[in-house]
């Protein structure tokens, strides 16, 4: 095969993929019309034609690999510029009916004691509360952001009461009794030391908590484990007991670590605020 075949068989194979390019392209603005004309999300839709517009090997200088996805995109960041701004005009007023303050810190924007996480891509939305997610996937709406919220609010993160406290100490000693036999960390008498996530598994498993197939807990948040912690540890109840519970803070290497430390905000009306990594928890030996 001399050199001039070879180079007729290299640009049948470059026109070939061409073809299929071009078909692939075709079948995305086919579909993209469809959508547009049945009503669909206008923003989603033109996101998934403009994925299909991105130039692909071979692709280069086909006619739809001009302007068509500039013109695309634009319209995306016009669309997206739109719907956040007429997102947070309803998301203000809906939180301003609820008594639910917004604030803006940094990059962060937070609704009551949360933190809202957009995902403009997936059209979700989310809420998390002491650096966990507790909200799920949520849409972008306003009314329903705000009424999720306050229902998280009301279960969730509403302290325990003070006559639930003796109940609460003693799940929390047998949960770190077991946790330390698990641990096999010598004699149970006296004071006694468990790992947090390890008591948090414990009780889960107390409570008699459903397990999902991936091993993780939802009758037994981790985020309610936070909340009755962190009354019960400050609670006049607590402190007036000669074998009290404490908290030991995690050092450096086990923060951000969900296996060694758990976080618990400062205050819990604000848990999108600042708090510490505690790693352990101690039973005290008492008096």
């Amino acid at each position: 095969m001399d050199q001039l075949q070879t180079r007729l068989i290299q640009r049948g194979q470059q026109i070939a993929q061409q073809m299929k390019n071009l078909a692939k392209i075709r079948g995305a603005l086919l579909r993209a019309t469809k959508d547009l004309d049945a009503g669909k999300s206008r923003i989603q839709t033109l996101r998934t034609l403009a994925a299909a517009l991105t130039p692909a090997s071979g692709n280069h200088g086909t006619p739809a690999a001009d302007d068509l996805p500039r013109a695309v995109a634009e319209e995306i960041v016009a669309l997206e510029g739109s719907q956040e701004r007429n997102f947070l005009h309803e998301l203000r007023a809906a939180a301003e009916t609820a008594g639910l303050p917004i604030r803006q810190l940094g990059e962060e924007r937070t609704l009551g004691p949360f933190v809202l996480r957009l995902q403009p891509a997936r059209e979700k939305a989310g809420l998390n509360f002491a650096k966990l997610p507790v909200g799920g996937d949520l849409p972008i709406e306003a009314g329903a952001i705000v009424k999720r919220a306050e229902e998280l609010i009301r279960t969730l993160l509403t302290p325990p009461k003070e006559s639930e406290l003796p109940a609460i100490a003693t799940e929390l000693e047998e949960a770190i009794r077991v946790a330390c036999a698990r641990q096999k960390a010598g004699s149970l008498v006296g004071e006694l030391r468990a790992e947090l996530p390890a008591v948090y598994r414990e009780l889960t498993w107390m409570r008699g908590a459903a397990r999902t197939s991936r091993g993780k807990d939802e009758a037994f948040p981790l985020a309610r484990f936070v909340v009755e912690l962190k009354s019960f540890v400050s609670s006049e109840f607590n402190l007036g007991r000669s074998r009290r519970i404490k908290l030991e803070t995690a050092v450096i290497e086990n923060t951000r670590n969900a296996k060694k430390s758990v976080f618990i905000p400062n205050q819990l009306e604000q848990g999108y605020g600042e708090g510490t990594y505690f790693q352990a928890i101690v039973l005290l030996a008492g008096i």
